[in-house]
């Protein structure tokens, strides 16, 4: 009895140190919105249709739908997603006053040749210019995509759109589009951590990169060459990564823990 007392308390303790840990690398989220939004379209001249009223302040919407269909696509989940149907249809963010890492769910209503989903970004009330295209194929689920906003300004906003050369328009569902505050923009790639705090074992990866840091704990991102993000998770314990999907390619990991922030460069071969 009293030693399961003790390995009890043990356990409570690494537990309690865990989400220690964990909330030392937490990220203000500075947008986070799932659509949950009765009715068909968004569009504001559609009165009657749908209570656009539910849409939170800050958000423009041309020419959408309000759609049952959702990322969780769980029975019973009663958020929605927005249903870009045109090439008329966008969404925009309010503006945000920090860089971020932005994340959205995306799935296709069918496959159109050439089309894709535009992320575009305004800086203090300028034109939209395009950061990123995504082309999702999976008609079954909705796919996670991840972009790095590095703009700090007083206002930037961000624009969802679908986009095709031909006359057959792609039509996408969008949903859960979260924009997490980054301490460490990408531009500190170029200030490389010294291999006393952390080291990547091997400059060249295959599979699965292997790294050494004094923390058991912290969030691990890769980003390539032109700033993108394209991975990130935490880790606990095992401090090996999955790279096996990446293309080859020059990549940067960088790892996020109670030690700090630390970033070194491999080589996807």
């Amino acid at each position: 009895m009293k030693k399961s007392f003790i390995y009890l308390t043990k356990a409570i303790c690494l537990a309690c140190i865990f989400l220690l840990s964990a909330a030392s690398f937490g990220q203000t989220v500075l947008i986070n919105e799932i659509f949950d939004i009765e009715g068909g379209e968004l569009d504001s001249d559609s009165l009657g249709v749908t209570d656009y009223s539910t849409l939170p302040a800050g958000w423009e919407v041309n020419d959408c739908y309000s759609s049952k269909q959702n990322y969780e696509a769980s029975a019973g989940d009663a958020t929605r997603s927005v249903l870009l149907k045109n090439n008329d249809s966008y969404f925009i963010t309010p503006a945000v006053d920090a860089p971020g890492i932005l994340t959205f769910w995306v799935k296709p209503k069918e496959i159109v040749a050439d089309g894709v989903l535009l992320v575009e970004k305004s800086i203090d009330g300028e034109d939209y210019i395009e950061i990123g295209s995504v082309v999702p194929t999976d008609m079954e689920n909705f796919v996670e995509f991840t972009f790095i906003i590095n703009d700090p300004s007083t206002a930037v906003k961000l624009k969802f759109r679908s986009a095709t050369p031909g006359i057959e328009e792609a039509k996408y569902y969008v949903d859960n589009v979260i924009l997490f505050e980054d301490e460490t923009p990408p531009s500190s790639i170029n200030n490389l951590s010294t291999e006393k705090d952390f080291k990547i074992l091997g400059n060249y990866v295959d599979n699965f990169l292997n790294f050494k840091t004094k923390s058991n704990f912290g969030r691990i991102s890769v980003i390539d060459i032109s700033g993108r993000l394209v991975m990130q998770r935490e880790y606990s314990g095992t401090k090996s990564l999955d790279v096996s999907q990446l293309n080859s390619g020059i990549y940067f990991l960088r790892v996020k823990d109670s030690f700090g922030v630390h970033t070194n460069r491999f080589i996807k071969r």
